[in-house]
């Protein structure tokens, strides 16, 4: 395999687990309903020492995206470049919209997740949020799976090309276009 393909799976990997591990420690840092109290004034009153829940559930967000883009760049650079009309048929499809599925999903939830623990004070008539238990964990979990998707539709798109260089390895040659009707003088 080329260095290339190499440094971007490898970025992409490694984008992919550090924002799996930023969502896993939202989830462990998140706000819970045994941590709000209501205060005399109606209001809700959240931990006091911000939690940084928000910040993993915006950075895993970030990193994910990141990973995604990268992926889905380097990918659409090969295809693009090396798709041809005797192309066969590829499913290098299934595993891009499972990843781009995956990262959908994964973005709502670790955003969602991220904002509702950035809140500070909420009168009790706007009912106190936090987030679903689990739901920055969800995120991660699918931050994973986009990115190995990911990968493994780069990887189908990089192989089809590789296959399609070698099938075509034959030298282009100029002959002018009245050589074949000429006679040969023995």
């Amino acid at each position: 395999m080329e260095r290339r393909v190499l440094a971007v799976i490898g970025v992409a990997c490694f984008l992919g687990i550090l924002s799996a591990a930023f969502g896993f420690a939202a989830e462990a840092t998140t706000v819970k309903v045994e941590d709000i109290t209501i205060t005399k004034t109606s209001e809700c009153e959240y931990p006091t020492p911000r939690r940084p829940a928000a910040a993993f559930g915006f950075a895993s967000a970030y990193l994910l995206l990141l990973a995604h883009v990268i992926v889905q760049a380097y990918a659409g650079k090969v295809s693009c470049k090396k798709r041809t009309k005797a192309s066969g048929r590829s499913w290098a499809w299934v595993p891009s919209i499972l990843s781009w599925i995956c990262f959908v999903f994964g973005q709502l939830l670790l955003v969602s997740a991220a904002v509702l623990n950035m809140q500070d004070r909420r009168s009790l008539w706007e009912i106190c949020y936090v987030p679903m238990p689990g739901a920055s964990a969800g995120g991660a979990i699918l931050a994973i799976a986009c990115v190995v998707l990911g990968v493994i539709y780069y990887y189908l798109v990089v192989s089809n090309a590789q296959k399609q260089d070698q099938g075509s390895s034959v030298d282009m040659v100029f002959v002018h276009e009245d050589t074949f009707q000429r006679r040969q003088n023995p």
